[in-house]
């Protein structure tokens, strides 16, 4: 299935691959890649039309975590990702999530979310 939902994103019939890409995304919730591909399906370009995608997801498949954490990565503005990152880390910690940080160690090298994730963990 990945392979042809792959060809059809090469051959630019985004429909069709879009349209397995979800079936795949059913079936396991917690592959980035099918997230990744359907972004690249859907053209999504703008920070607010990457977020309404992934709290689409995140609603659909409350039990993954990835819809969650992948708008961590391009959020830029201070505000909202400390409201996303609050949302992740209390969920995160209320479950025992023991790696949080080692999950969360890729968005250190950004000083504000850095600085926020700091300020974060200061409050609980």
């Amino acid at each position: 299935e990945e392979s042809r939902a792959n060809a059809y994103l090469m051959l630019n019939q985004k429909d069709k691959a879009t349209k397995i890409y979800e079936e795949l995304l059913e079936r396991n919730p917690d592959n980035i890649l099918y997230y990744r591909k359907l972004e690249q399906c859907l053209d999504l370009k703008s920070v607010d039309e990457k977020l309404e995608f992934y709290k689409k997801y995140s609603e659909k498949y409350p039990r993954s975590d990835l819809p969650r954490k992948i708008p961590l990565e391009f959020v830029i503005d201070e505000n909202l990702f400390r409201t996303l990152m609050d949302k992740y880390m209390q969920k995160a910690i209320r479950k025992g999530v023991p790696p949080l940080f080692k999950e969360l160690k890729h968005l250190f090298k950004d000083e504000m979310k850095l600085r926020v994730i700091e300020q974060l963990t200061l409050e609980y």
